[in-house]
């Protein structure tokens, strides 16, 4: 039984794997102005379909 939870796990967590949007170096450009202008990040993450995670990469 436990055999069979780790396999849906790893399922939800391929998943979620193939969804993440990876952001290109252009969008990356622009979301850099984007976040100097002052726009949210809430409102960045809607728009680009990306995670919070992405965008912390591009803030670095």
């Amino acid at each position: 039984m436990d055999g069979k939870l780790l396999r849906s796990n790893e399922f939800k967590l391929r998943q979620k794997e193939m969804g993440e949007v990876k952001l290109t170096s252009s969008q990356k450009k622009s979301v850099q102005r984007l976040l100097n202008e002052g726009i949210s990040k809430k409102a960045i993450r809607l728009v680009l379909g990306c995670s919070y995670e992405a965008l912390k990469s591009v803030n670095l």
